[in-house]
Parts: C-alpha cells; structure tokens; sequence
C-alpha cells in the first residue's frame, strides 16, 4: 500500500525532532507492507531512510509568490494545490494522509478520486473565537500598535484578514472531506456538527521518542522550599499567557510560598508584546524560549507541577508528554483537553478565565505532595496506554484498510 502523507509541520533540513508528525513517519516507515511519500512545504530534506520518498514544496522561494502571499489571500490554495497535484500524479498513492483541516492540503479532498484522511489537529474557529483574552480586542492592539510603529500595526490588520479567510477555508475542508481521524470528543463534535455524513475514526497521536525515554520518572523533590511550576506554550494570544501573569500575581501577593515558573516556547521579545496584553512579566516567571525535547524534559523532572492555560485547545502533546513523565497538571478545562484529563484522576481541570482558581489548585497540590504523586503516576500510565506506538499503528492500518473498502 502507497500511503502520501501531506503536513505543513516538518522544517529544516530532517524530519527528525519535527513533534509527534516526525514521530509518526518514522514509525509508519516502520511498517513492512507501507510504501511512504511524504508532500510538505520547505526545502529538500536530507534522509537515511531511503524506504521514504520526501516530496518538497518550494513555492515560496520565488520573490514573486512571496509577494503574492503577502497580498492576497488565497495565495497559499493556489499556489500549493496544483504541485500537491503533481506529486500525487507521481507517487500514485493509495491513501492520502492530510496532517490538519486548518492548511490548504485538504481541499485536494474534492479534487481526487483516492481516499483523503484528514487528521485532525485543532479547529481555527474556535480558536479565532478565543483568540484574544479578556479586556483586549483586535481594536485595541491596533491601536497600541499603530502608536509605536504604523507599518506594524499594518502587518497585523492583515494577519487579521488572513486568519479569517483561512478560518472559511477550515470550514470548506471540512465540508469537502469524506474520513477524518482524531481523539477528542471535541474534534468528534467539530465533524459531527459540520459534516454529520463523513466517516470520523478515532486515532490517538505519537509522542515525541525522547519523552518515552523518561516514561514514568518524575518524582516528588525532596527539597521543596520553592514551588517550581512549568508551562510549555506558543506566542498565540489564545494559549494564555496572559493566565500565566494573573496566576503568578494571586500567587505572589496571598499565597505566602517561594515560586518560580519557567516558560517554555516564547522568546522573552515575544512576552513584552503588546499582543500579550498591558501586562509585563515579574521575576518569578522566567521566559525560556523555544527548547529542545531533552531542554523540556529536564526542566519537567526538576519541576512540581505542569500547568496549561490554552484558552482553546484539542489534544496539547505538551501536556500528553507531561503526563507520559508522570508530572501532576493542571490544565484548562476547554476543547478536547477533558478528553485527556480526567479531573481528580490524571490531572486537574480549571475553568476558563479563573486564574484565582487556577492559583487555588496549584496549591492544593503543593500543599497535599501524595496527592499530585499519586495522580502522576495514574497519568503515566493512562498516557502510556493511549500513545502506545504499537496501537496507533493498528489503529491506522485498520483505518487506512476501512477507506479503501468504502473507496
């Protein structure tokens, strides 16, 4: 069987280290009975593995296609759909595999007559709905930063218009497509609601090796005379960096504890922009930047707990890694991650918006250790079970074998 995978996620020069899209090609190559292509945007990538055919899409070297991009709006359709066309028509797969409903490859869905799966990764409608905290609007940046620098406030007016268009764009993909995979009842509900006829299989994803290496090996510090918290986000708006700051403050002004909070995944450039808000950080959140795997897994096996403030969000593999570890988290209760936290069991869940509550349950299981050890290791063993290599594996190849029967 030919298998395309189709992603917009892997960078550089290797695919290695790419998160858990990586992941999943090494282990698929791994699969005797699978010839593997992979189609993505970037530059040649230099591969040992010779089973696997990597088919770049270099579009956007041309000067005139970034121009393009910058103007107008459906550059990336237009320019990405027919060389993902080509490469079809070359490798001549048997399924095709599309990594997220949010870039253009799914629309090819409508556009051929082989199985398109498409893998769910997160739903930008509902992110765009979440997408600026309480007390700030698209207005309202703007206008902080047309004040500084008006060629900037520009860039993110337009930014603003295409994330809106690929918001419709999300939507048609979805509208076009037959098979769609994930793991949340969130991404279940997202197909149900706007495509009710597709066919929707579930589908857990891999983690990243190196965090299976450490599988299970957090343990509760002996020396705990200052609380260490861990968060590992992204400089989106949405994933709540702003719940970060407000925590920090419930903490430092009424908890009576010694803390720290490291930040992993925004530069500290990124934490003063004005995008974040009217908030600057303190010196108990220290802003790391982006980290390798080992840097995080460190960093996780010194800390007490791991805590995720995504306003929005699916199946965060940070805090499915966390949990792998056997770390205590906190996560907000919102989109698919109850799906993946059972509340009092493999984590704990906050509401929205409540950084006093957020702050109440940090030290709840600062002050009860057996409690946020006895939840960490229920996590390592429920995340162990749900990433298990070998099962998603089968559970592909009975996905993939399901398509080609309905075909």
């Amino acid at each position: 069987m030919k298998v395309l995978l189709l992603t917009t996620a892997l960078s550089g020069t290797s695919y290695k280290g790419c998160g858990w899209v990586g992941a999943c090609i090494d282990h698929l190559a791994q699969l005797p009975d699978i010839r593997l292509g992979v189609g993505y945007l970037g530059n040649a990538i230099n591969s040992p593995d010779a089973e696997i055919s990597f088919f770049p899409i270099s579009v956007w070297r041309s000067r005139k296609n970034r121009l393009r991009r910058r103007f107008h709006l459906a550059a990336d359709e237009e320019l990405v759909i027919p060389e993902t066309l080509k490469i079809i028509a070359e490798f001549q797969p048997d399924i095709i595999h599309v990594f997220g409903s949010e870039n253009p490859f799914g629309l090819i869905a409508s556009l051929v007559d082989i199985p398109v799966l498409i893998h769910l990764q997160g739903f930008l409608p509902s992110y765009y709905n979440a997408k600026y905290p309480p007390g700030q609007s698209f207005r309202a940046i703007w206008f902080s930063l047309f004040r500084q620098n008006p060629l900037r406030a520009f860039h993110f007016a337009w930014r603003e218009k295409l994330y809106r268009h690929c918001v419709k764009r999300e939507i048609s993909v979805i509208k076009k497509g037959g098979f769609f995979c994930g793991r949340t009842d969130w991404d279940r509900a997202i197909v149900e609601v706007i495509h009710p006829v597709a066919d929707y299989f579930y589908c857990s994803e891999f983690l990243r090796g190196e965090f299976w290496d450490y599988a299970g090996k957090w343990q509760l510090r002996k020396e705990r005379k200052t609380l260490k918290l861990l968060s590992v986000i992204s400089p989106a708006t949405f994933k709540g960096a702003d719940v970060i700051l407000k925590t920090a403050k419930w903490l430092r002004e009424f908890a009576g504890i010694a803390f720290e909070w490291k930040v992993y995944g925004v530069s500290s450039a990124e934490w003063q922009d004005p995008l974040w808000g009217r908030l600057s950080a303190d010196q108990t959140v220290q802003v790391c930047g982006v980290a390798s795997p080992a840097e995080i897994i460190q960093a996780a096996l010194k800390s007490d707990v791991f805590i995720h403030t995504s306003y929005i969000d699916n199946s965060p593999n940070s805090v499915c890694e966390a949990q792998l570890l056997g770390m205590p988290v906190i996560a907000i209760d919102a989109g698919g991650v109850s799906s993946i936290v059972q509340n009092g069991v493999t984590g704990i869940l906050v509401p929205a918006n409540d950084p006093l509550m957020m702050a109440n349950r940090i030290l709840e299981l600062y002050h009860h250790p057996e409690k946020a050890v006895d939840m960490g290791k229920t996590a390592a063993e429920m995340a162990a079970k749900r990433h298990n290599p070998k099962q998603i594996l089968q559970d592909l190849q009975a996905i993939y074998a399901k398509m080609l029967t309905k075909r």
